[in-house]
């Protein structure tokens, strides 16, 4: 699901006009201020919780609702010459974070989370890697968001070997009949596409 919201994320930042990238954990570039950039990932501090099923189908049955917690970092770098750490966080907080936001609504709008996600908190974090570092080359805006789903009630193990018959055996087979039609075969009507009565059989065969 991470994979699903980062790109659809990117579609519509894309579609606004904002040239930032967003990717997810596994894909991240290592530098922590290399180039700005959004990353989704679970936010793997909190536990996924669950709840008593919302709304229930016929098909597939619910058992729980599972509220997915989620974390987007937001890494800005203010074009100013010789920017200061506030100079980088009012470039995340003042001009990205309401265009991704505003995308994300779109986003978990457009898709079965319609009104089962929640935005939590937001904050700025100083990266591990930096955090010892005397001068700021960027700020991370960090803003937390959960979403709903429900869980399945599974029936069957979705990956087990399906059932197997042969044919020619205990009575299974194929009956087929091919009719063909020489050039030279009388017609039963002016429709070109009809296959006489008279036609040979050929390619019959069952069990």
């Amino acid at each position: 699901m991470i994979d699903q919201i980062a790109r659809s994320l990117q579609t519509a930042l894309t579609a606004k006009g904002c040239p930032v990238k967003v990717y997810t954990r596994d894909v991240v570039p290592t530098a922590s201020f290399g180039r700005e950039r959004i990353v989704i990932d679970r936010d793997r501090d909190e536990a996924t919780s669950f709840g008593p099923v919302k709304s229930q189908h016929r098909n597939p049955k619910y058992l729980a609702t599972e509220t997915e917690p989620c974390v987007l970092r937001i890494t800005a770098q203010s074009p100013k010459s010789g920017a200061t750490l506030y100079d980088h966080e009012e470039r995340a907080r003042k001009e990205l974070l309401p265009v991704v936001l505003t995308c994300l609504r779109i986003v978990m709008a457009g898709s079965s989370w319609n009104g089962c996600w929640t935005l939590k908190t937001r904050q700025f974090i100083r990266p591990e890697d930096l955090k010892d570092s005397e001068r700021p080359g960027g700020a991370v805006l960090e803003v937390k968001f959960s979403y709903e789903q429900g869980v399945p009630e599974m029936l069957s193990y979705a990956a087990a070997a399906k059932p197997e018959i042969t044919f020619g055996a205990d009575g299974h087979g194929i009956d087929n009949t091919t009719k063909i039609s020489g050039a030279n075969f009388p017609d039963d009507d002016s429709n070109p596409n009809n296959v006489p009565a008279a036609a040979e059989s050929a390619c019959t065969g069952g069990t």
